[in-house]
């Protein structure tokens, strides 16, 4: 399975819209009605976990400039093709866990069976309950967790072989920049650029997002992450390059808080996609 980790770094991180995101979502349940929550050390009905998050956020001795990751928010993204059971879901995010944690660390995990495939959303801690961080390397995080999962699932649940993905194979998809000889094969073929492939992902997200952490973690389903400054978010990066949200493709994040003023951000977009468009064939 495709498995992705965002990580909230940013003293704005909120624990309880993370809990309000992942529980809810519209396909909370699969077809026979059934739905998955799996928590780790956590006690009590879900309008106290926050509580509990924040009383070990208190014992936090891992400290890194203002950057400590507060929390994990972590996706374990099945193919279209493979619709596990409630049980084959229960099994692989419980083993996911158990690969994920070395300490005992606050968790939680539930499922969205959406119509284009089903997805896990684990949240973790970013320490477990003695206040030390539970941070991972990325070679470990790849080694570790998204190997040996994989060679779990497929050797427990071959069921679902369609979802499995080799992370032993260094990745194909290098990192390119968008350059002269880009655009000329794209005169030449019609192929989108990365910036307009990027224009139109990010135009869904943003239309389609409620809150943040929807807008994060749906990019995060196309591989795009996030950065931050000064605990604000502010770009994405995207084969390899930076852009700027407000700046440079014109997603005013501020306006992401406002489901209501859909259509608003839809025209706004379409305005600055053609102004964009006609600066360019200017230059030409």
């Amino acid at each position: 399975m495709l498995i992705k980790s965002i990580s909230h770094s940013s003293h704005r991180a909120s624990i309880k819209n993370l809990i309000a995101y992942t529980f809810g979502d519209r396909h909370m349940t699969n077809e026979h009605g059934e739905s998955v929550t799996i928590t780790n050390l956590l006690r009590g009905s879900r309008s106290s976990w926050a509580q509990q998050f924040e009383r070990v956020e208190s014992r936090r001795r891992s400290f890194y400039g203002g950057k400590e990751v507060r929390y994990y928010h972590e996706i374990l993204s099945f193919s279209p093709h493979s619709k596990p059971t409630k049980t084959e879901l229960e099994d692989l995010i419980w083993k996911y866990l158990e690969l994920r944690l070395d300490a005992p660390t606050l968790a939680f995990s539930t499922v969205h069976f959406s119509v284009s495939h089903y997805h896990a959303h684990v949240i973790i801690h970013g320490i477990d309950k003695y206040g030390k961080s539970i941070r991972k390397s990325k070679q470990a995080f790849k080694e570790d967790v998204q190997v040996s999962l994989n060679q779990y699932q497929q050797k427990y649940h071959p069921r679902l072989c369609d979802s499995l993905i080799d992370y032993s194979q260094p990745s194909k998809n290098k990192a390119k920049l968008e350059s002269d000889a880009s655009r000329q094969r794209k005169d030449r073929t019609g192929e989108s650029s990365h910036k307009e492939t990027l224009n139109e992902i990010l135009s869904k997200v943003f239309i389609e997002a409620s809150s943040p952490e929807a807008f994060v973690a749906e990019l995060a389903f196309h591989n795009i992450d996030v950065y931050y400054r000064r605990d604000v978010l502010t770009g994405i990066v995207y084969q390899g390059r930076k852009y700027r949200l407000r700046k440079t493709l014109g997603i005013d994040f501020e306006q992401l808080l406002k489901p209501k003023l859909r259509k608003e951000r839809l025209e706004r977009l379409q305005t600055i996609n053609k102004e964009q468009t006609h600066t360019k064939n200017q230059e030409r």
